[in-house]
């Protein structure tokens, strides 16, 4: 795995030195995405059950209904995938790849957007120092 981020860090940074930052900002933008939305799955945070069904996407992951004696997979139940919580997931992933893109388009390479989210995150820092010496 290892050998991947790196072989993946070269390659993206090779289509960005020839001229495709499209696809660099695409890609990574694609990446914050899909960390968002499958980050509270993942990392082991509590999600409600009935949202669980959302982040099986794969169907190997889950093959606990093919098992049962009366072999019975309700798969289009409406219960199973809450539409309205798939919306604001992916609106939310969305929101936050489009950050990124708009980071990345805005800044016209990789070091001017850390510098800013740098900024950024010193200024916040220094809000948060100040109002916790208020207190």
């Amino acid at each position: 795995q290892p050998f991947y981020l790196l072989a993946l860090s070269v390659w993206l940074g090779h289509l960005w030195d020839g001229g495709r930052k499209g696809l660099v900002v695409a890609y990574v933008s694609l990446a914050a995405g899909v960390f968002v939305y499958f980050y509270p799955f993942v990392s082991g945070q509590p999600v409600p059950g009935s949202q669980a069904a959302m982040f099986f996407v794969l169907p190997t992951w889950q093959y606990d209904c093919q098992f049962y004696p009366s072999f019975v997979c309700p798969v289009y139940a409406p219960s199973d995938v809450p539409i309205a919580a798939v919306a604001l997931r992916l609106g939310t992933a969305a929101a936050v790849a489009g950050l990124a893109a708009a980071l990345f388009l805005g800044a016209r390479s990789p070091v001017r957007a850390l510098g800013v989210v740098r900024d950024l995150r010193d200024l916040l820092g220094r809000r948060a120092r100040r109002g916790s010496d208020a207190g």
